[in-house]
């Protein structure tokens, strides 16, 4: 057996048989038996599978709960994956009838489950290529990939998959799970509509249109977004602000809850669940006309959203954030309610934006800055003064972001803020690491320039004297990782919120960020263990986080 190392390290010989595992994974799609059905009931198929799939782990787990999450989580991206190379497979395009069929129950089984394993594979070898896992050889077709053994690097990676530590509160970056809408007049109306749905064959129901009870609905889920979303709803994002798009997500949640709730309901009156129902399908135009009605937004509008989170719009990259499936011909809409119901919805739009009108997003990106730090400012005690941005006068020199200053001492937090995007791919997650190492080496030129220029501050009244101590950090939001650079530290936008909240003064803040007293501790807070991935006759280990 090979000692665990990096690919740096490794000898040529442990490349290559490392290699040839890869190669034989990328093979994964060859047998699926997915193969033999039309498009349509193919993709409808696997939408059915993974609902399936999820409503398992509700049942087995509860609905909200870790485990719910976490599998809703890698279904969205695998679901995506296996979608777009049914895309691209050239199945036949005849119409055909909806219909779940026990061949049909194994062949998405089978091509589901493969997608989630094949996601897996090309994370873990995109990390393998970049330096960022050891490998070690098990057998001539199984590997085990390990994250670097260092204390910090499994603490970041246990923060960026949603391990906490104890009573962290919850925020619009990291909120805790609501429940349902529950209401007596929700309730009234729904069970009202439930009475009115009716048999459509044995695994499958139908109901009428209720305009007032997804009025209703409507009226409650924009009440949330509006505390949800963090941006001005006065973006812009080309056709539409971000306004009118939470209007238009809130008629898409209270649809996607009706639907989900009707098909639980079913399940428990009748003790089988409405499988062929699962989905929901409906003509483009439906969908178009239905929310329009119930947004009123321009139809216009309307279309151009629903195309915005189709599939096929923007590069696959995950169900939650193209949740609309197109028939072959496009006449209609495949959606699978559960995404919808738990989408970071803001964030996914303003993602699409980036890819598909990126002149628009670019104005987005450049108020970020100015957002933050008025999202600080509102979120800190009073004693606290938030100064910035601060122009040096040396044009090539960097702005500084944000000056923290407390009435409580005369220490100062100088900071570079990064509201970068969330990662869904390794190659994302990689991009941020930049942009992060970035804000690093513009610190170090801030510190540079102040060590030359000490009274600098005290001249702009940012400081009381030239002496006083002064802290460097990279302020991030939606991203963090291992990156530290000499005489400065990360902070998560989150954990700099606690910290000022939690202490009695500015330096006792920064010895809490510096001490990463915000980071979850291995044993308590989550717990790794080794879990086998298998594709193509190779398998691979990797170390997964949870919560314990």
């Amino acid at each position: 057996m090979q000692s665990r190392v990096l690919k740096s390290d490794a000898p040529l010989e442990l490349i290559t048989q490392v290699k040839e595992i890869e190669d034989q994974s990328d093979k994964w799609s060859r047998d699926l038996g997915l193969a033999t059905f039309t498009h349509d009931v193919a993709v409808w198929g696997a939408l059915t599978q993974i609902i399936l799939l999820i409503e398992q782990h509700i049942g087995q787990h509860g609905h909200g709960s870790q485990k719910h999450r976490e599998a809703m989580i890698n279904l969205g991206r695998a679901g995506a994956l296996l979608i777009d190379e049914l895309r691209r497979s050239a199945l036949p395009d005849k119409p055909v009838w909806l219909k779940w069929t026990p061949p049909l129950a194994v062949a998405t089984q089978q091509a589901v489950m493969a997608a989630y394993h094949r996601d897996i594979f090309i994370s873990t070898f995109t990390m393998w290529h970049r330096f960022r896992r050891t490998v070690e050889i098990i057998s001539p077709t199984q590997l085990r990939f390990s994250v670097p053994p260092t204390l910090m690097d499994r603490r970041i990676m246990a923060h960026q998959q949603g391990c906490r530590i104890p009573n962290w509160p919850s925020t619009t970056d990291n909120p805790i799970d609501k429940s349902m809408v529950d209401d007596p007049d929700t309730v009234s109306l729904i069970a009202k509509l439930l009475s009115k749905a009716t048999v459509e064959g044995a695994l499958a129901l139908r109901y009428p249109d209720d305009s007032e009870l997804f009025s209703h609905l409507r009226n409650i889920y924009d009440r949330r977004l509006a505390v949800a979303f963090r941006r001005k709803p006065t973006l812009d994002l080309g056709g539409y602000t971000l306004g009118d798009f939470r209007r238009f997500f809130a008629v898409l949640l209270s649809l996607c809850s009706v639907h989900e709730y009707l098909c639980d309901a079913w399940s428990k009156l009748r003790g089988r669940f409405p499988t062929e129902s699962a989905v929901m399908v409906k003509p483009l135009s439906e969908w178009t006309s239905l929310i329009t009605g119930l947004s009123n937004l321009a139809e216009s509008q309307v279309q151009l959203m629903i195309a915005d989170l189709s599939f096929g719009t923007i590069k696959a990259l995950d169900i939650y954030i193209s949740p609309f499936v197109p028939t072959i011909d496009g006449s209609a809409l495949f959606l699978i309610p559960h995404f919808i119901l738990n989408s970071r919805a803001e964030e996914n739009i303003l993602r699409v934006c980036s890819y598909a009108r990126p002149q628009y997003y670019s104005v987005i990106a450049n108020a970020k800055e100015a957002e933050m730090r008025e999202d600080i400012k509102q979120a800190v005690p009073a004693r606290y003064t938030v100064s910035g941005p601060l122009k040096l006068p040396d044009e090539a020199l960097p702005d500084l972001d944000i000056v923290l200053k407390d009435s409580a001492d005369s220490c100062l937090l100088l900071g570079e803020l990064k509201w970068l995007r969330k990662s869904t791919r390794v190659l994302e997650y990689l991009d941020r690491e930049v942009e992060l190492e970035e804000g690093f080496r513009q610190l170090r030129d801030i510190r540079t320039f102040l060590d030359a220029f000490p009274d600098f501050l005290q001249k702009r009244g940012l400081s009381n004297r030239i002496n006083d101590p002064l802290t460097y950090a990279v302020i991030a939001r939606d991203h963090i990782s291992t990156i530290q650079m000499k005489d400065s530290f990360l902070a998560e936008f989150d954990a700099l919120v606690w910290a000022l909240r939690e202490s009695e003064s500015l330096a006792e803040a920064v010895r809490k960020l510096q001490g990463y007293e915000w980071l979850p501790v291995e044993g308590r807070d989550f717990y790794v263990r080794f879990e086998s991935s298998t594709l193509a006759g190779v398998a691979i280990e990797t170390e997964g986080f949870h919560r314990p």
